[in-house]
């Protein structure tokens, strides 16, 4: 949507003469502001049985990892015809990305909610009853905020994949995106492991991607090192990969340079996901 300057709605609400913080406050957190009640209009506008809709995004809001379509089914109680009907609508209107599993088939495909304006309303929004309308002044430096930072730095990722690519220089390689992940187990120290963007490419590489958000260089430590050792090993393991791993970290300005970033194989910064 846009205004009659041809200016993306939500860009033109924001005013110029102030800050980032400023404007969440004014537009999010002021009683009225124009994106706190902006949510139900929306969906309603977009879909029809907007109820269903809204069902689904805020299942799949509170399940950042993604979500099988069998999952979502159990917890909104829609199934059938009338659940692929709402998934193919919310992926093609760009509120839900689709990803294959590694190695898995078409049911086993994760649905993830992608748009930024939906998630922020159910992390911060919906159930705010501070009625601090300088909350996110207030508030933009915490743990939960910076939290928040992460997870949309890794969707933001995802959906730069092809700069992604170009950036290291794969762009003409045959490529298979994906994601995998691995169930806990019940023995003991089996928590699971998870890996969100990987490219399966045909000259028999893998790149897994490790998308990290930081206010300076990220620093890999002696126990992130193991940590990601243990999930390599992990996933060659579950999926029988036989292909050559490539450590692929993409930040916001780098990885710092130490004794445990010899693991990292390629990297991409902020910037080259907008070149």
């Amino acid at each position: 949507m846009f205004d009659e300057r041809g200016v993306p709605f939500y860009l033109s609400l924001l005013d110029g003469s102030r800050s980032l913080v400023q404007n969440v406050d004014e537009l999010c957190f002021r009683k009225n502001g124009t994106l706190r009640i902006e949510f139900e209009e929306l969906y309603s506008a977009v879909f029809s049985q907007a109820g269903h809709y809204i069902s689904i995004v805020k299942a799949l809001a509170g399940h950042r990892e993604g979500m099988c379509r069998n999952d979502i089914s159990k917890i909104v109680g829609v199934d059938g015809g009338v659940l692929t009907r709402i998934l193919r609508n919310l992926v093609r209107c760009d509120f839900v990305s689709k990803s294959n599993m590694y190695g898995g088939k078409t049911k086993d495909s994760i649905y993830r909610l992608t748009d930024f304006y939906t998630l922020f309303y159910y992390k911060f929004i919906d159930n705010d009853t501070s009625g601090d309308e300088h909350w996110w002044s207030h508030n933009f430096l915490t743990h939960s905020v910076e939290s928040w930072m992460g997870v949309t730095f890794e969707l933001l990722c995802m959906m730069h994949s092809d700069q992604i690519k170009k950036a290291l220089g794969i762009s003409g390689i045959s490529t298979n995106m994906s994601s995998w992940r691995k169930a806990a187990g019940k023995g003991n120290g089996d928590a699971g492991s998870q890996i969100d963007l990987i490219f399966d490419r045909s000259d028999r590489m893998v790149n897994l991607c490790e998308m990290k958000f930081s206010r300076n260089m990220f620093v890999i430590n002696r126990d992130y090192e193991e940590k990601l050792r243990e999930r390599m090993e992990l996933f060659k393991q579950s999926t029988r990969c036989r292909k050559s791993i490539v450590t692929t970290f993409v930040t916001t300005f780098g990885v710092a340079q130490g004794i445990h970033s010899g693991i990292v194989n390629s990297e991409v910064k902020m910037d080259e996901l907008f070149e």
